[in-house]
């Protein structure tokens, strides 16, 4: 039953472009849940990991989303420029995660 509706809403044009808006809509979401939950832990704990964590799992997952779809509609950079700068933003992302998993 699921498939056949998603079926029916990927051929269309229209349905596939919504669909696609309305996951990285939900994906921006749940990184600013997980975003605002480590930020309360941090509050509570003072643990600078978690911070860091938290702060890695955003630059990695809905800041690079949020920051794509925003260039790509408000401004005339090129493509290629975009696409640099989103990827630049996920290496951040990881490399912050990287520095908090081995320095703690």
């Amino acid at each position: 039953m699921i498939v056949h509706f998603f079926l029916q809403v990927m051929t269309r044009t229209a349905g596939a472009v919504l669909m696609l808006f309305v996951s990285l809509f939900i994906s921006i979401v749940l990184s600013l849940v997980i975003g605002h939950r480590g930020i309360r832990r941090y509050v509570e704990t003072r643990e600078q990991g978690i911070l860091l964590l938290t702060i890695g799992i955003v630059l990695l997952s809905g800041a690079p989303i949020g920051i794509d779809v925003v260039l790509v509609t408000a401004t005339a950079l090129p493509g290629p420029a975009i696409a640099a700068f989103v990827d630049l933003i996920r290496l951040v992302g990881l490399v912050v995660i990287l520095v908090t998993i081995y320095d703690t």
